[in-house]
Parts: C-alpha cells; structure tokens; sequence
C-alpha cells in the first residue's frame, strides 16, 4: 500500500536522521571481548584489541558500567553483565547508531539495596554460571567496584580483595578513594532488569528484588549511555585502575586465566597463563 509506505516514510526518514546524530567522540576505540584473554567475540578482532582486552576485559562494558552508574542517583556500585553489550564503539565521532548497536536491548536499569556479603555472593553466583554453563555473557564488570579474580579457586573463593570506589571522585579516583568492600554494609547497586530477574545466573539480584529491597529506576539503558556520552563530550578507554577487574601487578598474582579455563579461542596477543599446577 503506498499510503502506507509514505506514511511509513514519515517516521523512518528522521529516525534514521537521529541514528546518525552525533553526541560526542571517543578518543580511541573502546574494545569489546566478553572475557579477558580470548578472541572469542572479540571487536574489532584486531591484534589492537587483543591486547588491550587480554587482561582486563571489555573496555566498552566497562564504559556501559560507568554509564549506568553515573545514570543512578542513587547508586555506589552498578553492574553489569558482558552478555549486556554487543559491540564495540569505534574511535572518532560516537552517534546514536553506534550506542544503539553497543546496547540494542529494551532493558531499564533497577536499584538494589544489597549487603557487601550479598553483592559478593552476585559475583560469585555469576562466574559460576559462567564456569558450569559456558555461557560467557554472564561474565561481571562493574563500576565502582573492583576486585581479584582466582577461577581457579572454589566457589566462595574466586573474588577478593574487592574495593568499593567513593562516587563523588568518579573515573581516575586516586588510590585513597578506594576502600574495602564490607560485608555487613548496605551499599545501593544499580544493573539492568535483566540481571534484577535473576537471568544469566544473577540469581541473588532477584532474592534481593523479591525481598522488597529493589525498584525499577525506569531508566532506559542505552540512554544512559547517551546521557553519559553528552555530559562528558569525549569518552576514553578506562584507566587501568577503573576496570572491575585488577591487573595481575594490583592483585600480586596472575588472574587473567578464564579463557584458558573455558577453553575459549585465546588472543592472538598471546594465551593467558596456563592454570597452577
């Protein structure tokens, strides 16, 4: 029906003006991987971004985290699931498209009132799902929060040394404006409605929900990103010490080892440690 086209037309015709809308730039391309240390997924698959994603993970993810939590009033701590982004953002003028193909899902962001021990159980609970699933979208990053990794480890055992970032000093924060997470503190945790539901094996998010200690803070996740982007004018790759995951120095031992783990495709900038013995 042509009526039905032109009409059609109507809306088409600007929102495919506003997918091209340019809301700010990033300084250099922001990485995507789902795990550290393997190819699997990886984007742009270049020896660039093998390397820069082999010991900490996802740059964009990390970034998406970041945004989340600079999107909830509320919120100390967000995260978020590696499964949640889809690509990378390239270096250069970031557009709406681009945000929308990093975040294409209809997710809102909930707020959840969560004890340090519980936040550390979530992670617990989702590397696990990882490690007996396969399924490497359940992989954790986090803003405001960040910690060592041991997969190697026993179920309990895998996270230490978390640290909770103060909010007030943001991305960059000097090493005094971290401090230990504690496990008998309330601490307000910001992730996806996905995640609050308990998918992916984010199964103390939803006890947390159903507990009446959660709500939807009805906003739209790829929004959020958009807000963050504006309000900065220019995105940059995390700093080593953002990233939710430390680096083997901060840690004093080699945590980068999932992919091997996992028997994942390594990255071609070199595999990860082989596991102790």
């Amino acid at each position: 029906d042509q009526g039905a086209n032109r009409a059609l037309r109507g809306f088409a015709d600007p929102l495919a003006a506003l997918r091209q809308q340019v809301l700010g730039t990033a300084s250099a391309t922001l990485c995507y991987a789902r795990v550290p240390g393997s190819a699997l997924y990886l984007s742009p698959s270049t020896a660039e971004c093998a390397a820069a994603t082999r010991e900490q993970g996802s740059a964009v993810t990390q970034v998406v985290a970041e945004a989340f939590l600079f999107a909830s009033r509320r919120a100390a701590i967000s995260i978020q699931n590696a499964g949640g982004v889809r690509a990378s953002i390239l270096g250069g003028r970031v557009t709406y498209e681009a945000v929308l193909l990093a975040l294409p899902f209809a997710n809102t962001m909930y707020e959840l009132d969560m004890t340090g021990g519980e936040i550390r159980e979530t992670l617990e609970a989702a590397l696990d799902f990882v490690l007996t699933t396969g399924t490497t979208g359940s992989y954790p990053y986090a803003a405001g929060l960040r910690w060592c990794l041991d997969p190697f480890a026993p179920r309990g055992a895998r996270f230490s040394k978390l640290q909770v970032r103060d909010k007030a000093a943001g991305p960059g924060a000097d090493a005094d404006r971290w401090s230990d997470l504690v496990a008998a503190r309330t601490y307000v945790v910001v992730t996806s409605d996905f995640l609050a539901g308990g998918r992916d094996g984010y199964t103390p998010f939803k006890a947390v929900l159903d507990a009446g200690r959660g709500a939807n803070a009805y906003i739209y996740y790829a929004q959020g990103l958009v807000d963050y982007v504006v309000s900065r004018g220019r995105i940059d790759p995390p700093a080593a010490s953002d990233y939710s995951l430390k680096t083997p120095a901060m840690c004093a031992t080699q945590n980068a080892t999932l992919g091997l783990l996992l028997d994942l495709p390594p990255s071609p900038a070199g595999p990860a440690l082989p596991a102790p013995a």
